[in-house]
């Protein structure tokens, strides 16, 4: 599938992903990166290349004056259901709770991340800590902790979880990609900070 993966420091975010996308269990191409970005926001998605292909043209309708994160919940469950983006019903077909959509997503601003879950339930990540998404998620999450703990810089910490995610899941591959939001410059997460993807 893929990984996606983003940090913060509380001023900047960095964002960073594979550049592989799969087809089945046979194909495999670069696709470039799996974030979208218009009006100071990105936004990461790990799952169906049909909703990939619809962030992608929706991007700047999406994005465009958003107030929190939680005001896109609403942009994607309306762009989903338009599109036939079918959510999911419980094991005995019937469905409850929120509707599930099965794609898993990372929102970024400088300084500021939150990952949206397959019921667009957002959760927002601690600075210093490093978030991932996609079937490479588990290697990037480790990589990501052993490294945040020895104070590396974020950007590094970043760069390595990727490039973990690449090497240990045959579904992650191509290129690490990796952008900052708020600037340049790089900012240690911090001896002892936690980087992990929480599991829920």
């Amino acid at each position: 599938m893929t990984v996606i993966a983003a940090i913060h420091d509380g001023r900047q975010s960095w964002i960073g992903c594979d550049t592989q996308a799969t087809w089945g269990d046979t194909f495999k191409a670069c696709c470039g990166p799996k974030w979208v970005r218009a009006h100071g926001w990105a936004l990461g998605h790990a799952g169906d290349g049909r909703v990939a292909d619809l962030l992608k043209d929706s991007a700047r309708d999406l994005l465009h004056h958003l107030a929190r994160p939680i005001d896109l919940t609403e942009r994607l469950r309306l762009l989903f259901d338009a599109h036939g983006i079918a959510g999911a019903a419980d094991g005995d077909g019937e469905p409850r709770g929120a509707r599930r959509y099965g794609q898993a997503m990372i929102l970024a601003r400088p300084g500021a991340v939150s990952s949206l879950a397959g019921d667009l339930a957002l959760h927002r990540v601690r600075r210093g800590m490093l978030w991932a998404e996609g079937s490479g998620e588990s290697y990037a999450a480790g990589a990501g902790h052993a490294l945040a703990r020895t104070g590396q810089p974020a950007p590094e910490v970043l760069r390595a979880a990727v490039r973990a995610a690449m090497t240990f899941d045959p579904a992650c591959g191509g290129r690490v990609w990796t952008a900052c939001l708020g600037g340049a410059a790089s900012a240690g997460v911090g001896r002892g900070r936690q980087a992990r993807r929480l599991i829920s």
